[in-house]
């Protein structure tokens, strides 16, 4: 194995870069695995730690420690870089200043006598679960398909729009359409057969047009039930909480939001502009989001303040994407705050990313707006971390 002394690297060759390649001061392996940091370098500055395994330079795959030392080669000192990597299973993106080329000997970061231990974020506090309303049963009757459709505090829906689809015991694939009445109630004679049922729910907020799924209280989406002893189904408007065959998975991930009846927003931090040192959040900080009810939800209830944190657990040097999940659905006025680990606040602005012209602010308005088909639209909010 051989150094390169322009970059401070460990890889699988004796070949070095020219001396005015720029210098980044971390050593990799085969498959680019970070084995060493220099004191004082690019890398450290950057967080870059030893462990860390680059997957991409700029956009650019990196497959071996040469890979990223030929790439490397080609960049003069002040270049500014991406590198996607791979820490502890989960992709970050951090950007490095290369610099000049140290003339002597560098000392490597001293490494951990253990691997560091990141304390979980404290979860922000949340809104218990509505329970569902109890309600008096109905009884199957054969040949039916009956049920009812309420509101979560128990009030009933009229017209509710409820789709019976299956096969007849005759082997026909059916599909029959009923609306609930006034007492929230629908009724349905029916081929015997095995069917699905699902109920849809329009309504009007705000002067815009939603158009709901409703949640079966006996958790079953697909073909099952048999018409034959009479098929009782009900279903409740849900404006937040997990839909049915869903399980929670990993706060604030991208593939959490469409999990929900709740709304969702995609936070993201303000980049545009030149930083000496481009770091945004400092590693022990936690970005602090707060959602306040402007008035009632979509169903007519009260709402609370929804609160979400997220701790940083390195220095943050390029974007952030920050899925915000399961926010009953309303309108609401957002606030920011950046905390450090030792407890101060300060607040930051922000303004909603789609309104360009629009000036960041101490406080949005974010909306759950519908898309063209009546479903919710992701919002999208840029924090200001530049001007903090």
């Amino acid at each position: 194995m051989a150094a390169v002394a322009a970059l401070g690297l460990l890889v699988s060759s004796a070949r070095l870069v020219s001396a005015d390649a720029g210098y980044l001061g971390a050593g990799t392996a085969e498959g680019a695995p970070i084995t060493r940091v220099a004191q004082g370098s690019p890398a450290e500055q950057a967080g870059l730690r030893v462990g860390d395994i680059v997957t991409a330079v700029n956009d650019l795959p990196v497959t071996s420690g040469v890979a990223l030392g030929r790439f490397m080669e080609g960049l003069p000192e002040g270049t500014t870089v991406r590198l996607r990597i791979l820490r502890d299973g989960k992709e970050q993106v951090i950007t490095a200043r290369l610099s000049a080329r140290p003339t002597g000997p560098v000392a490597d970061v001293p490494r951990p006598t253990a691997p560091p231990v990141t304390k979980p974020t404290p979860p922000a506090p949340r809104p218990a679960p509505a329970k569902l309303p109890v309600l008096p049963a109905l009884k199957a009757k054969p040949g039916y398909v009956v049920g009812r459709v309420t509101t979560m505090a128990g009030k009933p829906l009229a017209g509710v729009g409820v789709g019976i689809f299956g096969t007849t015991a005759a082997g026909d694939r059916t599909r029959f359409e009923v609306e609930t009445a006034a007492n929230g109630q629908y009724s349905l004679r029916v081929p015997d057969g095995i069917y699905g049922i699902a109920a849809y729910y329009e309504t009007t907020y705000q002067g815009k047009n939603y158009r709901f799924t409703l949640f079966p209280t006996d958790g079953k989406t697909a073909p099952g039930h048999d018409a034959s002893a009479g098929i009782v189904k009900n279903f409740i408007w849900k404006i937040s909480g997990l839909k049915p065959n869903q399980k929670p998975g990993e706060e604030g991930a991208h593939t959490e939001g469409t999990k929900y009846y709740g709304g969702y927003v995609l936070v993201k931090n303000r980049e545009e502009g030149t930083l000496n040192s481009p770091v945004y959040f400092t590693k022990g900080a936690t970005l602090e989001i707060t959602l306040t009810p402007r008035g009632p939800l979509i169903d007519g209830s009260a709402g609370q303040p929804v609160t979400f944190r997220r701790t940083f657990d390195s220095n943050i040097t390029s974007s952030i994407h920050w899925y915000l999940t399961n926010v009953p659905v309303g309108q609401y006025a957002l606030a920011t705050r950046l905390i450090t680990p030792g407890g101060a606040a300060t607040p930051l602005n922000s303004k909603l990313s789609l309104k360009f012209s629009e000036p960041y602010t101490p406080s949005i308005n974010v909306d759950f707006e519908p898309t063209s088909y009546g479903d919710l639209q992701m919002m999208q909010v840029t924090v200001d971390s530049i001007g903090k």
